[in-house]
Protein backbone atom coordinates (compact mmCIF):
# COMPACT_ATOMS: atom_id res chain seq x y z
CA UNK A 1 0.00 0.00 0.00
CA UNK A 2 1.46 3.45 -1.13
CA UNK A 3 0.06 6.21 1.65
CA UNK A 4 -0.12 9.66 0.16
CA UNK A 5 2.70 12.07 2.19
CA UNK A 6 0.21 14.35 3.04
CA UNK A 7 -1.48 11.59 4.93
CA UNK A 8 1.35 9.93 6.65
CA UNK A 9 0.88 11.92 9.78
CA UNK A 10 -2.55 10.44 10.03
CA UNK A 11 -1.64 7.13 9.12
CA UNK A 12 1.47 6.73 11.15
CA UNK A 13 -1.25 8.21 14.11
CA UNK A 14 -3.37 5.36 12.94
CA UNK A 15 -0.81 2.45 13.38
CA UNK A 16 0.51 3.94 16.23
CA UNK A 17 -2.93 3.69 18.01
CA UNK A 18 -3.86 -0.05 16.24
CA UNK A 19 -0.41 -1.13 17.84
CA UNK A 20 -1.48 0.48 21.12
CA UNK A 21 -4.60 -1.41 21.20
CA UNK A 22 -4.06 -4.46 23.72
CA UNK A 23 -5.39 -7.84 22.58
CA UNK A 24 -5.20 -11.53 23.58
CA UNK A 25 -6.54 -14.71 21.47
CA UNK A 26 -8.87 -17.36 23.11
CA UNK A 27 -10.49 -20.15 22.10
CA UNK A 28 -13.10 -18.54 20.35
CA UNK A 29 -11.36 -16.04 18.51
CA UNK A 30 -8.71 -12.48 19.33
CA UNK A 31 -10.28 -9.91 21.79
CA UNK A 32 -9.61 -5.99 21.09
CA UNK A 33 -9.86 -4.05 23.95
CA UNK A 34 -8.97 -0.55 25.15
CA UNK A 35 -7.09 1.74 27.16
CA UNK A 36 -7.76 2.89 30.48
CA UNK A 37 -7.73 6.72 30.84
CA UNK A 38 -4.70 5.92 33.56
CA UNK A 39 -2.19 4.09 30.79
CA UNK A 40 -1.76 1.73 33.76
CA UNK A 41 -4.52 -0.89 32.89
CA UNK A 42 -6.55 -2.20 30.21
CA UNK A 43 -10.22 -3.49 29.24
CA UNK A 44 -12.12 -5.87 27.31
CA UNK A 45 -16.08 -5.32 27.77
CA UNK A 46 -19.12 -7.47 26.31
CA UNK A 47 -17.08 -10.75 25.85
CA UNK A 48 -20.02 -13.31 25.31
CA UNK A 49 -19.23 -16.56 27.46
CA UNK A 50 -22.74 -17.42 26.73
CA UNK A 51 -25.03 -17.81 23.07
CA UNK A 52 -28.03 -15.14 23.26
CA UNK A 53 -30.70 -17.00 26.06
CA UNK A 54 -33.53 -16.20 23.37
CA UNK A 55 -36.22 -18.40 21.61
CA UNK A 56 -35.56 -21.61 22.22
CA UNK A 57 -32.82 -21.14 25.34
CA UNK A 58 -35.31 -18.66 26.57
CA UNK A 59 -35.81 -20.06 30.58
CA UNK A 60 -33.07 -22.64 29.58
CA UNK A 61 -29.84 -23.48 31.37
CA UNK A 62 -27.25 -20.98 29.50
CA UNK A 63 -25.01 -22.73 26.64
CA UNK A 64 -21.33 -22.12 25.81
CA UNK A 65 -20.58 -19.51 23.51
CA UNK A 66 -18.84 -20.84 20.37
CA UNK A 67 -16.65 -18.68 17.81
CA UNK A 68 -16.34 -15.19 17.25
CA UNK A 69 -17.56 -13.89 13.68
CA UNK A 70 -14.30 -13.61 11.17
CA UNK A 71 -12.56 -14.76 14.33
CA UNK A 72 -12.46 -11.15 15.87
CA UNK A 73 -14.35 -9.53 18.92
CA UNK A 74 -13.93 -5.89 19.29
CA UNK A 75 -14.24 -5.51 23.05
CA UNK A 76 -14.98 -1.55 23.57
CA UNK A 77 -17.96 -1.33 23.97
CA UNK A 78 -19.88 -1.45 27.24
CA UNK A 79 -22.59 -4.77 27.22
CA UNK A 80 -26.23 -4.33 27.74
CA UNK A 81 -27.43 -5.09 30.70
CA UNK A 82 -29.89 -7.71 31.39
CA UNK A 83 -33.34 -6.68 31.26
CA UNK A 84 -34.47 -5.08 34.48
CA UNK A 85 -37.23 -5.67 36.71
CA UNK A 86 -36.26 -2.76 39.14
CA UNK A 87 -35.24 1.01 38.58
CA UNK A 88 -32.36 1.73 40.95
CA UNK A 89 -30.28 1.49 38.46
CA UNK A 90 -31.77 4.23 36.14
CA UNK A 91 -28.27 5.05 34.20
CA UNK A 92 -27.97 1.63 32.43
CA UNK A 93 -29.58 2.80 29.97
CA UNK A 94 -29.99 -0.02 27.08
CA UNK A 95 -31.23 -3.65 28.19
CA UNK A 96 -31.22 -6.74 26.24
CA UNK A 97 -32.16 -10.23 26.24
CA UNK A 98 -28.60 -10.90 24.48
CA UNK A 99 -26.83 -9.75 27.57
CA UNK A 100 -24.56 -12.68 28.75
CA UNK A 101 -21.31 -11.51 28.36
CA UNK A 102 -18.60 -10.29 30.98
CA UNK A 103 -15.85 -7.12 31.35
CA UNK A 104 -12.15 -7.91 32.48
CA UNK A 105 -9.52 -5.44 33.23
CA UNK A 106 -5.92 -6.12 33.78
CA UNK A 107 -3.09 -3.81 34.11
CA UNK A 108 -1.78 -3.37 31.17
CA UNK A 109 1.79 -5.13 31.15
CA UNK A 110 0.39 -8.78 32.23
CA UNK A 111 1.46 -11.38 29.99
CA UNK A 112 0.72 -15.01 30.23
CA UNK A 113 3.01 -15.79 32.34
CA UNK A 114 2.17 -13.19 35.06
CA UNK A 115 -0.31 -15.32 37.18
CA UNK A 116 -1.99 -12.38 38.70
CA UNK A 117 -4.52 -12.97 41.27
CA UNK A 118 -8.58 -12.68 40.01
CA UNK A 119 -11.25 -11.03 41.53
CA UNK A 120 -14.76 -12.05 39.94
CA UNK A 121 -17.10 -9.50 40.77
CA UNK A 122 -21.23 -10.69 40.74
CA UNK A 123 -22.92 -7.22 41.25
CA UNK A 124 -26.20 -7.09 43.51
CA UNK A 125 -29.64 -5.98 43.06
CA UNK A 126 -31.84 -8.26 44.43
CA UNK A 127 -31.71 -10.54 41.53
CA UNK A 128 -34.31 -8.56 39.60
CA UNK A 129 -31.82 -5.61 38.07
CA UNK A 130 -27.96 -4.29 38.06
CA UNK A 131 -25.48 -4.51 35.12
CA UNK A 132 -21.49 -4.75 34.70
CA UNK A 133 -21.74 -1.63 32.62
CA UNK A 134 -22.18 0.61 35.69
CA UNK A 135 -19.55 2.77 36.12
CA UNK A 136 -19.54 2.00 39.85
CA UNK A 137 -18.36 -1.19 38.94
CA UNK A 138 -15.11 -0.12 36.40
CA UNK A 139 -12.29 -2.28 37.08
CA UNK A 140 -9.49 0.30 35.81
CA UNK A 141 -8.33 1.37 39.41
CA UNK A 142 -8.79 -2.57 40.57
CA UNK A 143 -6.62 -3.12 37.58
CA UNK A 144 -3.86 -0.39 38.49
CA UNK A 145 -3.70 -2.39 42.19
CA UNK A 146 -2.28 -5.76 40.13
CA UNK A 147 -5.03 -7.66 40.15
CA UNK A 148 -7.90 -8.98 37.20
CA UNK A 149 -11.23 -8.26 37.50
CA UNK A 150 -14.09 -9.87 36.03
CA UNK A 151 -17.72 -8.74 35.82
CA UNK A 152 -20.27 -11.30 34.51
CA UNK A 153 -23.75 -10.33 33.65
CA UNK A 154 -26.40 -12.73 34.48
CA UNK A 155 -30.30 -12.92 34.04
CA UNK A 156 -32.62 -11.50 36.05
CA UNK A 157 -36.15 -11.69 37.28
CA UNK A 158 -38.33 -14.09 35.74
CA UNK A 159 -36.04 -14.91 32.73
CA UNK A 160 -33.47 -15.80 35.61
CA UNK A 161 -35.35 -17.00 38.42
CA UNK A 162 -38.69 -18.39 37.41
CA UNK A 163 -39.32 -21.66 38.00
CA UNK A 164 -42.16 -23.62 36.86
CA UNK A 165 -41.91 -27.23 36.46
CA UNK A 166 -45.45 -27.74 34.61
CA UNK A 167 -43.95 -25.65 31.89
CA UNK A 168 -40.46 -27.52 31.69
CA UNK A 169 -38.48 -24.18 33.69
CA UNK A 170 -36.42 -25.81 35.79
CA UNK A 171 -35.15 -22.34 37.74
CA UNK A 172 -31.92 -21.25 38.77
CA UNK A 173 -30.98 -19.72 35.19
CA UNK A 174 -29.50 -16.87 36.62
CA UNK A 175 -27.41 -18.99 38.38
CA UNK A 176 -26.17 -21.41 35.75
CA UNK A 177 -25.29 -18.21 33.33
CA UNK A 178 -22.71 -17.29 36.57
CA UNK A 179 -21.47 -21.04 36.81
CA UNK A 180 -20.81 -20.97 32.65
CA UNK A 181 -19.75 -17.11 33.04
CA UNK A 182 -16.99 -18.85 35.69
CA UNK A 183 -15.51 -21.81 33.65
CA UNK A 184 -15.17 -19.48 31.19
CA UNK A 185 -13.08 -17.52 33.49
CA UNK A 186 -10.95 -20.98 34.59
CA UNK A 187 -10.41 -21.87 30.87
CA UNK A 188 -9.22 -18.57 29.73
CA UNK A 189 -8.27 -16.27 31.74
CA UNK A 190 -4.72 -16.95 31.63
CA UNK A 191 -4.43 -15.32 27.78
CA UNK A 192 -5.43 -12.50 30.08
CA UNK A 193 -2.31 -12.83 32.82
CA UNK A 194 -4.60 -14.05 35.38
CA UNK A 195 -4.24 -17.50 37.25
CA UNK A 196 -6.45 -20.21 36.03
CA UNK A 197 -6.00 -22.34 39.04
CA UNK A 198 -9.72 -22.87 40.70
CA UNK A 199 -10.05 -23.14 44.45
CA UNK A 200 -11.89 -26.89 44.21
CA UNK A 201 -8.28 -27.63 42.94
CA UNK A 202 -6.39 -29.06 46.12
CA UNK A 203 -3.20 -28.88 43.77
CA UNK A 204 -3.63 -24.82 44.62
CA UNK A 205 -3.15 -22.65 47.08
CA UNK A 206 -6.24 -21.97 49.10
CA UNK A 207 -8.44 -19.06 47.72
CA UNK A 208 -6.73 -18.67 44.46
CA UNK A 209 -8.84 -17.16 41.32
CA UNK A 210 -11.83 -18.35 40.41
CA UNK A 211 -14.48 -19.31 43.11
CA UNK A 212 -16.71 -22.08 43.89
CA UNK A 213 -20.27 -19.95 43.27
CA UNK A 214 -22.37 -22.62 44.95
CA UNK A 215 -20.23 -22.63 48.04
CA UNK A 216 -19.65 -19.18 48.17
CA UNK A 217 -22.11 -16.99 46.26
CA UNK A 218 -25.30 -17.94 48.06
CA UNK A 219 -24.14 -17.59 51.55
CA UNK A 220 -22.82 -13.98 51.19
CA UNK A 221 -25.07 -12.35 48.93
CA UNK A 222 -28.18 -14.53 49.58
CA UNK A 223 -28.48 -14.84 52.83
CA UNK A 224 -28.25 -11.07 53.02
CA UNK A 225 -31.42 -10.74 51.31
CA UNK A 226 -33.27 -13.40 52.65
CA UNK A 227 -34.50 -14.60 55.79
CA UNK A 228 -36.21 -18.17 54.44
CA UNK A 229 -39.98 -17.62 55.66
CA UNK A 230 -42.44 -15.43 53.70
CA UNK A 231 -44.00 -13.65 56.60
CA UNK A 232 -40.33 -12.41 58.30
CA UNK A 233 -39.14 -10.65 55.80
CA UNK A 234 -39.07 -6.38 54.96
CA UNK A 235 -41.00 -5.04 52.07
CA UNK A 236 -38.12 -4.73 49.46
CA UNK A 237 -38.10 -8.51 50.10
CA UNK A 238 -41.96 -8.99 49.24
CA UNK A 239 -41.48 -6.82 46.40
CA UNK A 240 -39.12 -9.20 44.58
CA UNK A 241 -40.00 -12.59 44.36
CA UNK A 242 -37.30 -14.22 42.29
CA UNK A 243 -34.84 -15.97 44.19
CA UNK A 244 -32.27 -18.75 43.57
CA UNK A 245 -33.99 -22.14 45.55
CA UNK A 246 -32.28 -25.54 46.51
CA UNK A 247 -33.11 -27.93 43.24
CA UNK A 248 -31.17 -30.93 44.40
CA UNK A 249 -29.11 -30.08 41.29
CA UNK A 250 -27.80 -26.55 40.66
CA UNK A 251 -27.87 -26.00 44.91
CA UNK A 252 -27.81 -29.00 46.47
CA UNK A 253 -28.54 -27.85 50.08
CA UNK A 254 -29.44 -24.92 51.77
CA UNK A 255 -26.99 -22.44 51.97
CA UNK A 256 -27.71 -21.51 55.49
CA UNK A 257 -27.59 -25.04 56.92
CA UNK A 258 -23.92 -25.47 54.88
CA UNK A 259 -22.33 -22.67 54.89
CA UNK A 260 -18.86 -22.11 52.84
CA UNK A 261 -16.65 -24.57 51.46
CA UNK A 262 -14.21 -22.09 50.43
CA UNK A 263 -12.46 -19.45 52.52
CA UNK A 264 -15.27 -17.02 52.82
CA UNK A 265 -15.68 -12.97 53.96
CA UNK A 266 -18.80 -12.05 55.35
CA UNK A 267 -19.55 -8.71 56.39
CA UNK A 268 -22.02 -5.73 56.22
CA UNK A 269 -22.27 -1.90 56.40
CA UNK A 270 -23.08 -0.48 59.30
CA UNK A 271 -26.49 0.83 58.48
CA UNK A 272 -27.54 -1.27 55.32
CA UNK A 273 -31.37 -1.13 56.05
CA UNK A 274 -31.37 2.92 55.76
CA UNK A 275 -31.05 2.90 52.02
CA UNK A 276 -34.68 1.26 51.27
CA UNK A 277 -35.68 3.05 54.66
CA UNK A 278 -34.80 6.73 53.86
CA UNK A 279 -35.26 6.99 49.72
CA UNK A 280 -38.93 6.62 50.66
CA UNK A 281 -38.87 10.06 51.89
CA UNK A 282 -38.87 13.15 49.79
CA UNK A 283 -37.11 15.21 52.60
CA UNK A 284 -35.85 14.84 56.00
CA UNK A 285 -38.29 16.91 57.15
CA UNK A 286 -41.10 14.04 55.41
CA UNK A 287 -38.68 11.42 57.58
CA UNK A 288 -38.68 13.35 60.75
CA UNK A 289 -42.49 13.41 60.78
CA UNK A 290 -42.34 9.49 60.90
CA UNK A 291 -44.59 8.46 63.79
CA UNK A 292 -43.94 5.74 66.46
CA UNK A 293 -47.08 3.72 65.01
CA UNK A 294 -45.25 3.40 61.59
CA UNK A 295 -42.39 1.79 63.46
CA UNK A 296 -45.22 -0.40 65.29
CA UNK A 297 -46.72 -1.26 61.88
CA UNK A 298 -43.41 -1.96 60.14
CA UNK A 299 -42.52 -4.79 63.33
CA UNK A 300 -46.28 -6.36 62.85
CA UNK A 301 -46.42 -6.15 58.65
CA UNK A 302 -42.95 -8.00 58.84
CA UNK A 303 -42.43 -10.08 61.63
CA UNK A 304 -46.06 -11.10 62.71
CA UNK A 305 -45.88 -12.87 66.12
CA UNK A 306 -42.16 -12.43 66.48
CA UNK A 307 -42.92 -8.82 66.26
CA UNK A 308 -43.17 -8.31 70.44
CA UNK A 309 -39.96 -10.05 70.76
CA UNK A 310 -38.23 -8.06 68.19
CA UNK A 311 -39.74 -4.64 69.51
CA UNK A 312 -38.33 -5.68 73.32
CA UNK A 313 -34.88 -5.60 71.99
CA UNK A 314 -35.16 -2.81 69.71
CA UNK A 315 -37.69 -0.54 71.25
CA UNK A 316 -37.86 2.98 70.21
CA UNK A 317 -36.36 4.76 72.97
CA UNK A 318 -32.89 3.36 72.37
CA UNK A 319 -32.89 5.41 68.99
CA UNK A 320 -34.36 8.58 71.06
CA UNK A 321 -31.07 10.45 70.73
CA UNK A 322 -30.77 10.12 66.74
CA UNK A 323 -32.03 13.16 64.55
CA UNK A 324 -35.02 10.68 62.88
CA UNK A 325 -35.55 7.91 65.40
CA UNK A 326 -38.33 5.96 63.78
CA UNK A 327 -36.04 5.79 60.81
CA UNK A 328 -32.99 4.66 62.91
CA UNK A 329 -35.36 1.56 64.68
CA UNK A 330 -36.53 0.83 61.31
CA UNK A 331 -33.02 1.20 59.29
CA UNK A 332 -31.64 -1.34 62.78
CA UNK A 333 -33.70 -3.96 62.92
CA UNK A 334 -33.67 -4.55 58.78
CA UNK A 335 -29.89 -4.02 58.77
CA UNK A 336 -29.53 -6.93 61.71
CA UNK A 337 -32.41 -9.10 60.06
CA UNK A 338 -31.16 -8.74 56.91
CA UNK A 339 -27.27 -9.03 56.89
CA UNK A 340 -25.97 -8.64 60.32
CA UNK A 341 -27.38 -11.86 61.85
CA UNK A 342 -27.25 -13.98 58.38
CA UNK A 343 -23.09 -12.98 58.16
CA UNK A 344 -22.10 -14.15 61.69
CA UNK A 345 -24.69 -17.43 61.03
CA UNK A 346 -22.60 -17.95 57.40
CA UNK A 347 -19.15 -17.33 59.28
CA UNK A 348 -19.90 -19.80 62.01
CA UNK A 349 -21.05 -22.55 59.86
CA UNK A 350 -17.96 -22.17 57.84
CA UNK A 351 -16.02 -22.33 60.34
CA UNK A 352 -17.80 -25.64 61.36
CA UNK A 353 -16.92 -27.13 57.92
CA UNK A 354 -13.22 -26.44 59.38
CA UNK A 355 -12.70 -23.28 57.08
CA UNK A 356 -11.20 -20.43 57.51
CA UNK A 357 -13.74 -17.21 57.15
CA UNK A 358 -13.25 -13.62 58.42
CA UNK A 359 -15.70 -11.17 59.31
CA UNK A 360 -15.79 -7.06 58.56
CA UNK A 361 -18.26 -4.03 59.42
CA UNK A 362 -18.05 -1.32 57.00
CA UNK A 363 -18.75 1.94 59.24
CA UNK A 364 -17.14 4.91 57.19
CA UNK A 365 -19.46 7.82 56.17
CA UNK A 366 -18.47 9.06 52.65
CA UNK A 367 -18.22 12.18 51.66
CA UNK A 368 -20.62 11.68 48.41
CA UNK A 369 -23.49 9.73 47.46
CA UNK A 370 -22.71 6.95 45.21
CA UNK A 371 -25.95 6.36 43.55
CA UNK A 372 -28.11 7.99 41.50
CA UNK A 373 -31.21 8.07 43.55
CA UNK A 374 -29.70 9.33 46.68
CA UNK A 375 -30.01 12.63 47.51
CA UNK A 376 -26.92 14.37 48.44
CA UNK A 377 -28.85 16.68 51.12
CA UNK A 378 -29.25 12.88 52.88
CA UNK A 379 -25.53 11.93 52.57
CA UNK A 380 -24.96 12.36 56.68
CA UNK A 381 -28.49 10.41 57.43
CA UNK A 382 -27.40 7.84 54.88
CA UNK A 383 -24.29 6.88 56.65
CA UNK A 384 -22.54 3.62 55.78
CA UNK A 385 -25.46 2.20 54.03
CA UNK A 386 -26.33 -0.53 51.59
CA UNK A 387 -23.39 -0.80 49.01
CA UNK A 388 -21.36 1.98 50.71
CA UNK A 389 -18.62 0.14 50.42
CA UNK A 390 -18.61 -0.73 47.18
CA UNK A 391 -16.94 2.40 45.57
CA UNK A 392 -13.97 2.09 47.98
CA UNK A 393 -13.73 -2.10 46.93
CA UNK A 394 -13.17 -0.95 43.51
CA UNK A 395 -11.10 2.17 43.70
CA UNK A 396 -14.19 4.47 42.24
CA UNK A 397 -14.10 7.60 44.54
CA UNK A 398 -14.89 10.32 42.21
CA UNK A 399 -18.50 9.81 42.38
CA UNK A 400 -19.53 10.68 38.54
CA UNK A 401 -21.43 7.28 38.25
CA UNK A 402 -23.71 9.20 40.50
CA UNK A 403 -24.08 12.69 39.47
CA UNK A 404 -22.28 13.26 35.76
CA UNK A 405 -22.17 16.99 37.17
CA UNK A 406 -21.20 16.59 40.56
CA UNK A 407 -17.91 17.94 41.21
CA UNK A 408 -17.74 15.82 44.48
CA UNK A 409 -15.20 13.67 45.00
CA UNK A 410 -13.58 11.27 47.76
CA UNK A 411 -11.36 12.79 50.29
CA UNK A 412 -7.84 12.24 50.55
CA UNK A 413 -8.27 9.81 53.77
CA UNK A 414 -10.98 8.18 51.51
CA UNK A 415 -8.74 7.20 48.68
CA UNK A 416 -5.89 6.09 51.16
CA UNK A 417 -8.93 3.55 52.54
CA UNK A 418 -9.77 2.36 49.33
CA UNK A 419 -6.29 1.23 48.54
CA UNK A 420 -6.25 -0.52 51.82
CA UNK A 421 -9.16 -1.98 51.17
CA UNK A 422 -8.09 -3.22 47.15
CA UNK A 423 -4.83 -4.54 48.57
CA UNK A 424 -7.14 -6.97 51.60
CA UNK A 425 -9.35 -8.12 48.59
CA UNK A 426 -6.63 -9.01 46.21
CA UNK A 427 -4.81 -10.74 48.90
CA UNK A 428 -8.14 -12.70 49.56
CA UNK A 429 -8.18 -13.65 46.11
CA UNK A 430 -4.77 -14.31 45.50
CA UNK A 431 -4.14 -16.91 48.68
CA UNK A 432 -7.16 -17.22 50.26
CA UNK A 433 -6.13 -14.95 53.78
CA UNK A 434 -7.09 -11.37 53.15
CA UNK A 435 -3.93 -9.70 55.49
CA UNK A 436 -1.37 -8.47 53.59
CA UNK A 437 2.07 -7.20 55.01
CA UNK A 438 0.50 -4.00 56.49
CA UNK A 439 -2.54 -5.19 57.81
CA UNK A 440 -3.64 -8.35 59.63
CA UNK A 441 -7.07 -9.36 59.64
CA UNK A 442 -7.54 -11.68 62.21
CA UNK A 443 -9.82 -15.01 61.25
CA UNK A 444 -13.48 -15.74 62.59
CA UNK A 445 -14.56 -17.47 66.08
CA UNK A 446 -17.03 -17.86 67.07
CA UNK A 447 -17.65 -17.07 70.98
CA UNK A 448 -20.97 -18.12 73.23
CA UNK A 449 -23.06 -15.29 72.78
CA UNK A 450 -22.00 -13.27 69.88
CA UNK A 451 -20.08 -10.92 71.41
CA UNK A 452 -16.25 -9.68 70.97
CA UNK A 453 -15.54 -11.36 67.43
CA UNK A 454 -12.66 -10.21 65.73
CA UNK A 455 -12.77 -8.67 62.93
CA UNK A 456 -12.15 -5.72 61.04
CA UNK A 457 -14.05 -2.46 60.96
CA UNK A 458 -13.33 -0.22 57.89
CA UNK A 459 -14.19 3.19 59.48
CA UNK A 460 -11.99 6.38 58.21
CA UNK A 461 -9.00 3.65 58.40
CA UNK A 462 -8.78 -0.60 57.73
CA UNK A 463 -8.51 -1.61 61.76
CA UNK A 464 -8.82 -4.75 63.15
CA UNK A 465 -11.07 -4.68 65.71
CA UNK A 466 -14.39 -5.96 67.92
CA UNK A 467 -17.52 -6.62 65.94
CA UNK A 468 -20.72 -7.31 68.65
CA UNK A 469 -23.57 -9.70 67.86
CA UNK A 470 -24.58 -10.63 70.59
CA UNK A 471 -28.18 -8.60 70.81
CA UNK A 472 -29.13 -9.53 67.20
CA UNK A 473 -28.44 -12.99 68.29
CA UNK A 474 -30.40 -13.07 70.87
CA UNK A 475 -32.99 -12.04 68.80
CA UNK A 476 -33.35 -15.20 67.41
CA UNK A 477 -31.81 -17.27 70.02
CA UNK A 478 -32.67 -16.21 73.33
CA UNK A 479 -36.66 -17.03 71.85
CA UNK A 480 -35.74 -20.70 70.80
CA UNK A 481 -37.42 -22.41 69.02
CA UNK A 482 -40.53 -20.18 68.30
CA UNK A 483 -37.98 -16.92 66.40
CA UNK A 484 -35.98 -19.43 65.00
CA UNK A 485 -38.21 -20.94 63.15
CA UNK A 486 -39.61 -17.66 62.21
CA UNK A 487 -36.63 -16.10 61.37
CA UNK A 488 -35.58 -19.47 59.58
CA UNK A 489 -31.96 -19.27 60.68
CA UNK A 490 -29.42 -21.52 61.77
CA UNK A 491 -27.36 -20.46 64.37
Amino acid sequence: MVVPKKLWPLWMASAAAAAASPSVTVDAGTILGGQCGSGCSVFYKAIPYADPPVRGLRFEASKAYGKYPGGRLNATAPAPACIQFGDTFKALGKTSEDCLCLDIWTPADATEDSKLPVKVFVFGGSNIEGGIRDTLYDGCNTADDGAILVSINYRLGPLGFMALESAGIHGNQGIQDLLLGLKWVKNSISAFGGDSCDVRDKKCLQGKSTIDLRSVYFSDEYLKTGLGAADVTIPSVHSHKFWPYVDGTIIPEAPSAVGAKVPAIFGYNQREGMMDTLTKYNSTEAAASATPAAYTKFLKDNFGPAAAIIEKYYGLSLFQSTPLPVIAAISTVATDAEYKCPAYASAAQTVRNNVPAWVYEFTHNSTCVWLDTMPQAFIDDFGAAHTAELPYVSGNLHFDFADKNSSCTGTSDEWSLSKEMMGLWTAMAEKGNPSTNDIHWPEFRATTNGSDIQGMVFGNFSIPGVIDFSLRRRLVAQYSPQARELVGQRL
